[in-house]
């Protein structure tokens, strides 16, 4: 295991992380350059955009955010942790989103295959 990978286990195994919201910078960056959702079920596209991938998502906020919007959504920490408590709220929000863990740090380069895992 190595050492950031503990620390983030720590941190998440202790509760310290339990933000249930997205940021509102990334509310606002979806608004301004994706698409802007102006009645329950319209949308103001700006770009067509599919798919997101969350790096460093952590308890999945802000994957879960951008698949309620409607798009495909994956996410990938290095706590194992945090992707089990994505994958628990994704389940009860009945929502499909790839949440893995792995380092997206490392060396070889980020989503490099030798660093994500389907766990």
């Amino acid at each position: 295991m190595t050492p950031i990978k503990a620390d983030w286990d720590q941190v998440y195994s202790k509760n310290f992380m339990t933000m249930w919201y997205p940021n509102e910078d990334i509310i606002r960056f979806c608004a301004r350059l994706i698409q802007k959702q102006l009645t329950h079920d319209k949308y103001d596209v700006k770009r067509p955009v599919e798919r997101v991938l969350d790096l460093g998502c952590g308890n999945g906020r802000h994957a879960i955010y951008f698949a309620r919007q409607g798009f495909k959504a994956a996410g990938i920490d290095v706590s194992e942790q945090a992707i089990e408590w994505a994958k628990d709220w994704a389940k009860r929000e009945g929502l499909e989103i790839d949440f893995r863990t792995g380092n997206t740090g490392g060396s070889t380069g980020v989503g490099s295959s030798n660093q994500i895992s389907n766990s």
